[in-house]
C-alpha cells in the first residue's frame, strides 16, 4: 500500500472547493480514499455495501490475543481488518496504526482484527505478537481470506459496519481513521439503510446535474449535429477582459494577464479515452494528473464530471495525464516514469470508470510546460481554461483557486462560443 503523498497537496482544501460544487463530497462514501485500479478496484467496489460472508472468518487460524471471532461477536459493531506480514516493513507499521484506532475507538465497539500473511507466521511473528493484547490476531494460512477479499500487497486495510456489511475495501492510509470515525458514530439502523439511502443521493446529485445542464441548454443540444460558423479573428479576443488569473501568495509577482495571451496550447492527437473530442467554438478546462498518485485524480475526476455534464454544451473538460519526475518534492523511480506503464496504468484507471469527461496522455509534459514557467512545487489539483481560440486564459495558483467562477466568465464571454451558439440557435430555429 502506497503512503506518498504531495506534500502540498490537502484532501480537506480539496473537499472545500469540490463541496461548493458536488454533493458528493458531503458523502463520506464519495471522499474516503481506496486502493486499488482497473479491474481489481472494479472488483473491490462490488465488494462494498454487501453483506460481509461470514464463512470468511473460518479461514483463519491460530488466533491469539482472544478466540476466533464469531459473527455473534461483531454484531452490531464495526470491525476494521488489516492484513500485514512482520517480515515486510512497511506491513509491520501497519501495527501501530491498528493500535492506535484500536486504543482510540474500542470504547465505541470498534474491534480491530490482524490477518497475518501465510508465510512467516510461524518463525516470525506468533511470540512478539503474542505480547501485543490491543486487538485480534489471526493467521491466514491457506491464503483464501486474502484472495476473496482481493488483497495485494500488505498493509490493506476494510471495514465492516454495524450492519455486518463490507462497507469499505481496501482504504487509503490517509483516509482510515476518517472511515473508521464514521463507522463507530453510526447507529446499527443507519448503517442498514446506507445502499439505500447513497442510492438516493446519486439520484438527487444526477437529477441537480441535470436541472443544470438544461438551464445551461445541454438537454436540447445533445442530438445537435456540429454546426459550420465562421471562427472570429484574433481582434474579437483582443477585446475581451478575461477573468483575472488568480496570483499565489508565496509568489506575488505571478503570471499576468497580459502573458497569459501568449500561451498557445496545442492539444495531443493520440492517447485519448475514450476518444479525442470536439472543441471548435468551446473552452477547454484543463487539469493535471498522474496515476502514480491516487491525490492527484481520485477526488478530482467526479468534479470533472460534474463540468463535463452541467457544461458539456460549451466546455470540454481533459484530465492531462502527465508524467513527473517530482510531485513536491516527492523523487519518482525511473519505472514510475515509465511511459508505456503510465498508458496502461491511465488506461486501467480510465477503463474502471464511467467518465463523463475526457482523458489525454502527455508523457512530455508539452501542455503542463506550456502553462508553467517553473516546474518547481505543484499544486494538486492544478486548472487550466483555454478559450476557443486555444490560448490559456486562466490558471490556479494553488490547490484552493476554484477554476468555476472564471468558467461562466468565459462562457459568457468567448467569441468563439457566442459564434457557435449563434450557428446551433439558428439550426433549432430550423429544426423544432
Amino acid at each position: 500500500m502506497s503512503s506518498r503523498q504531495p506534500a502540498c497537496f490537502s484532501f480537506r482544501r480539496v473537499c472545500a472547493l469540490l463541496g461548493a460544487v458536488v454533493a458528493g463530497c458531503a458523502s463520506a462514501q464519495t471522499t474516503i480514499l481506496r486502493e486499488g485500479e482497473g479491474s481489481r478496484r472494479t472488483e473491490l467496489n462490488s465488494l462494498e455495501l454487501q453483506a460481509f460472508p461470514d464463512d470468511l472468518l473460518g479461514e483463519l487460524s491460530d488466533w491469539q490475543n482472544g478466540a476466533a471471532l464469531t459473527p455473534a461477536d461483531y454484531a452490531g459493531k464495526p470491525v476494521l481488518i488489516f492484513t500485514w506480514s512482520d517480515w515486510y516493513a512497511p506491513a509491520k507499521r501497519s501495527m501501530a496504526t491498528a493500535r492506535k484506532m484500536s486504543e482510540k475507538y474500542s470504547k465505541d465497539g470498534l474491534i480491530v482484527v490482524g490477518v497475518h500473511n501465510p508465510e512467516g507466521w510461524a518463525d516470525s511473528v506468533k511470540p512478539p505478537a503474542a505480547a501485543d493484547t490491543a486487538f485480534l490476531l489471526a493467521h491466514d494460512a491457506s491464503g483464501d481470506f486474502r484472495k476473496a477479499l482481493k488483497v495485494d500487497q500488505d498493509p490493506d486495510f476494510y471495514l465492516i459496519d454495524r450492519a455486518g456489511q463490507l462497507r469499505y475495501a481496501d482504504i487509503r492510509n490517509e483516509s482510515l481513521e476518517a472511515a473508521v470515525a464514521e463507522l463507530v458514530g453510526e447507529k446499527s439502523e443507519d448503517a442498514g439503510t446506507v445502499k439505500g439511502r447513497l442510492a438516493n443521493d446519486a439520484k438527487a446529485r444526477d437529477a441537480a446535474a441535470r436541472r443544470t445542464a438544461a438551464l445551461h441548454g445541454g438537454a436540447l443540444f445533445t442530438q445537435m449535429p456540429e454546426q459550420e460558423f465562421t471562427v472570429p479573428g484574433p481582434e474579437a479576443y483582443k477585446e475581451v477582459k478575461w477573468p483575472e488569473i488568480p496570483k499565489d501568495p508565496n509568489n506575488p509577482t505571478g503570471f499576468s494577464n497580459s502573458s497569459a495571451a501568449a500561451k498557445i496550447v496545442v492539444l495531443p492527437q493520440s492517447d485519448w479515452f475514450p476518444s479525442k473530442p470536439e472543441t471548435k467554438g468551446r473552452m477547454i478546462v484543463l487539469y493535471f494528473w498522474s496515476p502514480i498518485f491516487t491525490e492527484t485524480y481520485y477526488s478530482v475526476m467526479p468534479f470533472a464530471d460534474q463540468m463535463q455534464t452541467q457544461f458539456g454544451r460549451d466546455a470540454v473538460v481533459i484530465g492531462v495525464m502527465s508524467q513527473f519526475d517530482n510531485i513536491n518534492g516527492v523523487a519518482l523511480k525511473d519505472e514510475d516514469k515509465d511511459t508505456q506503464k503510465l498508458l496502461k496504468r491511465m488506461k486501467g484507471i480510465a477503463e474502471s470508470r464511467d467518465l463523463k469527461h475526457y482523458i489525454v496522455a502527455d508523457p512530455g509534459n508539452v501542455l503542463l510546460s506550456s502553462l508553467q514557467q517553473a516546474t518547481g512545487e505543484q499544486f494538486f489539483p492544478f486548472w487550466a481554461i483555454v478559450s476557443s481560440d486555444n490560448t490559456a486564459r486562466w490558471w490556479s495558483a494553488t490547490a484552493a483557486s476554484s477554476p468555476w467562477g472564471a468558467m461562466q466568465k468565459i462562457i459568457e464571454n468567448d467569441p468563439g462560443i457566442k459564434a457557435r451558439r449563434a450557428a446551433e440557435a439558428g439550426w433549432l430555429g430550423k429544426n423544432k
